[in-house]
């Protein structure tokens, strides 16, 4: 399997943790397979964040690309805490912020997977 394949599954797989996060009403089952399904996701996340940049472009100016494409990751980070204290006021409630981290997994799974295929061709 192609690291964008692997990347594509990785990307669905978190929105869908964060769903159970939301929904499952916390029991210990829903618990376990949030931080599995999450830790997981990041994990594969990070190895694919590395190979995929050269499967697609190829490994000249390799460092210089990862490093252009890290900056939104590294702004998202920076703005994440401010955001979701913004939906909890907002919407009162940590769900809110859940499904608005969801919201934000399903469109990089999108973004992801329609960027990623122009490639595959």
């Amino acid at each position: 399997m192609s690291p964008a394949k692997v990347g594509e599954i990785a990307l669905f797989v978190f929105p869908v943790s964060l769903a159970i996060l939301a929904f499952a009403g916390g029991g210990t089952w829903s618990v376990v397979a949030f931080a599995v399904l999450y830790g997981a996701s990041n994990g594969v996340m990070t190895i694919v964040r590395g190979t995929v940049p050269a499967e697609i472009w190829g490994h000249e100016g390799y460092g210089g690309l990862t490093g252009l494409m890290a900056t939104p990751v590294l702004l998202a980070r920076a703005a994440g805490p401010l955001a979701a204290a913004g939906v909890l006021m907002l919407a009162g409630g940590y769900r809110a912020v859940t499904l608005a981290l969801a919201a934000v997994g399903v469109v990089s799974w999108i973004a992801f997977t329609l960027a990623v295929r122009p490639a595959r061709r």
